[in-house]
């Protein structure tokens, strides 16, 4: 290349090859064809390539974009990366005659009236998130709990994904996600969007080169004017064997993310029932923490001690009630029942149906006696076939839905007592749909 034009004659020619070395760096980071960002780097490389065989750079055509300022000027920088490499010896021409065309472009770009618009009045450069958080050692993301977009990043995030930290913003940050640990981060960022303030848990990612990452997370609630950021710290949660996800086919990545050694399990994750038509399953959050998975690091550990969970009690005032609720509108079975005339009370065990091993204990004392709810008992939980038909059926037996599964994933109601269950939808969520999207909240649970 011994002129401007034959460079633009060669970045022509090599787009596909370029973009293509532009996307294998950015790894999940990489843009979708349909975004504004994508079409920003579009006209950029029309403004680069015109300007080139013209000696002269005529402003660029900018109307009607509104994309993230940031993560566009990341991605342009990654594409003069990628252009450069494939460059090979010229690569010194190539950003010589570029680099003042992206700062123009980059100029221009902050300039465009859907850029004022879209920032406001004129103003110094705002962050999402305070900027402090770059001074941060550990890993930081700024995730929107409804859409799971990455909202701000700092520069330890990137370098533990492989990017730079503007090329994750707008990213959906599942795209960092196994597939069958997708459905439990979900569920942390729904519990920071229903108002847990601080929350830690174990959790595995992957970089952009398909490293898979065995991470140690925490998250803090942080609300904005219209949305509400899960603001989520991380940390290598063990030495992990760093093995590229080509070696590790995502099957064998347990609920917990780690990798398994009894080889590939189910995608959808570990199931609790042991029948395929049991509409109501017991189960817990899919997370582990690192103490769990490694009882030698905790110092509250008791080697060699052998539990299992049998049941969680609830005290009722009317027995007749709560089974209507348990049994008659949430789908419980009742296992035991035992009546201790001495003592005045009774005890009825419940389960879900084919799965006896979680059971719920009611206590009912024949002498009256009043309840109140304390925070300190959160919930109990169930995995549901279909969340929606669930909703539906305790709804027609008179059951106010407290917590609707808009997302359709997650709901919540209580029982006569005020006990608050939580259902949860199997293998992650259902695509969302009326009359549930549009329903708000009822209450508290």
């Amino acid at each position: 290349m011994e002129t401007n034009r034959d460079l633009a004659s060669w970045l022509i020619s090599h787009r596909n090859e370029i973009e293509a070395a532009m996307n294998l760096r950015l790894g999940p980071a990489a843009p979708s064809v349909a975004s504004p960002e994508a079409e920003a780097l579009r006209r950029f490389r029309t403004y680069a390539s015109s300007a080139l065989v013209r000696d002269t750079a005529v402003p660029p055509a900018l109307d009607g974009l509104r994309v993230n300022q940031r993560r566009t000027e990341a991605l342009i920088l990654a594409w003069l990366e990628a252009a450069a490499e494939s460059a090979g010896t010229d690569n010194t021409l190539l950003r010589d005659s570029l680099t003042p065309l992206v700062s123009q472009f980059r100029i221009h770009l902050r300039g465009t009236s859907s850029g004022r618009k879209t920032r406001g009045t004129p103003r110094a450069k705002r962050r999402m998130v305070v900027a402090a958080i770059d001074r941060l050692a550990e890993a930081f993301l700024a995730v929107d709990t409804d859409t799971g977009t990455i909202e701000d990043a700092n520069p330890a995030a990137g370098a533990l994904l492989g990017l730079n930290q503007d090329e994750l913003l707008g990213v959906d940050a599942m795209s960092f996600v196994p597939a069958p640990m997708q459905a439990a981060l979900w569920c942390e960022l729904d519990a920071v969007c229903e108002g847990v303030e601080t929350h830690s848990f174990a959790t595995t990612l992957y970089d952009s080169k398909g490293t898979y990452l065995e991470m140690s997370a925490s998250t803090t609630r942080f609300a904005t004017r219209d949305k509400v950021l899960a603001l989520i710290l991380l940390r290598p949660r063990i030495s992990a064997d760093c093995l590229p996800r080509s070696e590790i086919d995502s099957s064998e990545i347990d609920a917990n993310g780690a990798a398994s050694e009894a080889g590939p399990q189910d995608p959808a994750g570990p199931q609790l029932t042991s029948s395929p038509d049991t509409p109501l399953e017991a189960t817990a959050h899919d997370v582990t923490t690192t103490s769990q998975r490694n009882p030698s690091t905790n110092p509250f550990s008791c080697p060699g001690v052998s539990l299992k969970y049998l049941h969680t009690m609830v005290r009722v005032s009317n027995l007749d009630e709560s089974l209507a609720f348990y049994v008659g509108a949430l789908g419980l079975v009742e296992v035991n029942r035992v009546d201790v005339e001495a003592g005045r009370f009774t005890l009825c065990f419940l389960a879900a149906p084919g799965d006896e091993s979680a059971q719920i204990e009611l206590t009912y004392n024949w002498d009256a006696e009043a309840y109140t709810g304390g925070r300190n008992f959160g919930h109990v939980a169930y995995q549901v076939d279909d969340i929606y038909q669930t909703c539906q059926r305790l709804q027609d037996a008179g059951v106010t839905i407290n917590r609707p599964p808009r997302d359709g994933h997650m709901a919540f109601v209580r029982s006569p007592e005020g006990i608050s269950v939580e259902l949860l939808q199997k293998s992650g969520s259902l695509p969302v749909q009326e009359p549930w999207q549009s329903m708000e909240n009822v209450g508290e649970w």
